[in-house]
């Protein structure tokens, strides 16, 4: 988890003033009646005097309303003294984690990273617009606890494959101004350059990791694999039991998942999950148009692009490396010997040790083409693949075509040698790519393009991971619905 991040007494905190609010207003509105019917006031000046009343009551403490430059006293010591607590990722609490507004429907920004001098926030723009923001930086007491916050004008970056949708990924980029620490940092507020618009307020968005865990690259985790936006209700059990469990056994210590809409049971069975530490959920509050029509989403597919360069950015301080892949998908090693993503990377690096991205050529495996029990041979697990559906064991042929590198491709990054990552490829590195050549290492894409017989000629039997893998896999999937028959789950 993050050094620092937002604490539950911060939301306990902001809860406890908008709570006071309600109360507030509830009561006041109950007097002011109890007043018109007993005084038969009316109902003119029953409303001025409601705004009048109004007027009084303490505004809610929240994140906005912390740090305007000469507003920093008791209130932002208090948000202090809670930012300083044990905490875990800011993700985990979702009215602190969302797409904020700088320009309504054409900039949102979501959330904010240290990075080599400047403050990066991650978010989605109209392709047009191009203003650039003003920024705001929200100190620590120690820092700045009197002055106004220092500023400086941002940088609007579009991020690559936008596949021509009114909006695109982007970064605001805020260049942190010479003598400020970049551990002092708490917040950024960005607004318009010409000031927010009427009725609008400035996008608050805390940093959640410090300059210091960066330097030291303490890992708490050797691998996490970050998953693109699930979708759709997704509720198949079945498949994301056997892709975490696969995983697991490859080297995976965490799974980020971006839930814009899962079904109850696989929101069950995350939350088990989530209970172990394994995985983090993070909301994925995309306010756009994402369903396809005549014109298409506004964003490509639910904002793909954010959330894989978020969740580089987010495990940079928690993870050594990162896994890109998809619920259908595996990197699964193919050197003598090695089975792990571990191994395979300190063999690739004898090559280079400056790697700093591991590259897979995509194959499909066909779930159409399923093996029968007789081409299984002496798989001493035949039943374990039918009892718990495992595609993986299951599927022995793939198509005789490796997709070229870029193409198709999932990596595995270092995430502090990588600015941009893209679906296949990777847009900006600062440093040596290593494109593995098949020999060593592919991507198993599983997919059923529901026609067993289309380039059935084409196949090829591909049996390396029931041999290798095999045993494992189905006693992991075993132990594993074990655990979960307390849990109502359809498999």
């Amino acid at each position: 988890m993050c050094s620092r991040s937002f604490h539950p007494r911060f939301k306990e905190f902001t809860m406890r003033g908008r709570n006071g609010l309600i109360i507030g207003c509830t009561f006041f509105v109950s007097s002011l009646v109890f007043l018109q019917l007993k005084h038969n006031i009316g109902a003119d000046a029953w409303i001025k005097g409601g705004i009048h009343y109004f007027k009084q009551i303490e505004e809610p403490i929240s994140l906005d309303n912390q740090w305007n430059g000469s507003d920093v006293g008791d209130q932002r010591d208090e948000i202090q003294r809670v930012l300083n607590g044990q905490s875990t990722h800011v993700g985990t609490y979702p009215d602190l984690q969302k797409f904020q507004a700088v320009v309504e429907n054409k900039l949102h920004v979501f959330s904010a990273y240290l990075d080599r001098g400047e403050v990066r926030l991650l978010g989605f723009k109209l392709q047009k617009y191009n203003e650039q923001p003003k920024c705001e930086f929200l100190l620590d007491q120690t820092s700045n606890k009197n002055t106004a916050p220092p500023t400086a004008v941002g940088k609007l970056e579009t991020i690559p494959e936008h596949h021509g949708r009114r909006f695109t990924a982007c970064y605001v980029c805020c260049k942190i101004p010479k003598g400020i620490k970049e551990d002092s940092i708490l917040a950024v507020k960005v607004s318009p350059s010409k000031g927010p618009s009427p009725g609008g307020v400035p996008a608050t968005v805390p940093i959640s990791q410090t300059q210091d865990r960066l330097e030291k690259r303490n890992w708490k985790s050797e691998f996490t694999v970050c998953l693109a936006p699930i979708q759709n209700n997704y509720n198949n059990v079945r498949n994301l039991v056997e892709m975490i469990e696969i995983n697991r056994l490859l080297g995976a210590e965490r799974l980020v998942v971006y839930n814009f809409s899962i079904g109850t049971d696989v929101n069950e069975l995350l939350q088990h999950y989530k209970n172990t530490n394994f995985v983090e959920i993070i909301d994925w509050p995309l306010s756009l148009k994402v369903g396809e029509d005549s014109v298409g989403p506004d964003i490509h597919y639910y904002g793909q692009m954010i959330a894989q360069n978020d969740c580089l950015y987010r495990n940079r301080d928690h993870s050594k490396y990162i896994v890109i892949t998809d619920i259908d998908e595996f990197i699964f090693p193919k050197v003598k010997n090695i089975s792990t993503w571990k191994e395979l990377i300190e063999y690739r690096k004898k090559k280079n040790k400056n790697f700093v991205v591991f590259q897979f050529r995509n194959t499909y495996f066909r779930e159409e083409w399923p093996a029968n029990t007789g081409e299984l041979g002496a798989f001493e697990f035949k039943d374990t693949i039918a009892k718990n559906s495992s595609v993986v064991l299951a599927s022995i042929y793939r198509e005789n075509k490796f997709f070229a590198h870029d193409l198709r491709s999932k990596n595995i990054v270092d995430p502090l040698g990588v600015k941009t990552v893209g679906i296949h490829n990777i847009w900006k590195a600062y440093g040596p790519i290593d494109r593995v050549p098949e020999s060593d290492g592919y991507l198993h894409h599983y997919k059923d393009y529901g026609n067993p017989e289309t380039n059935k000629h084409l196949r090829v039997r591909d049996d390396s991971v029931l041999k290798t893998y095999g045993p494992m896999i189905a006693q992991a999937l075993e132990k594993k619905w074990k655990e979960l028959k307390q849990y109502d789950l359809i498999r």
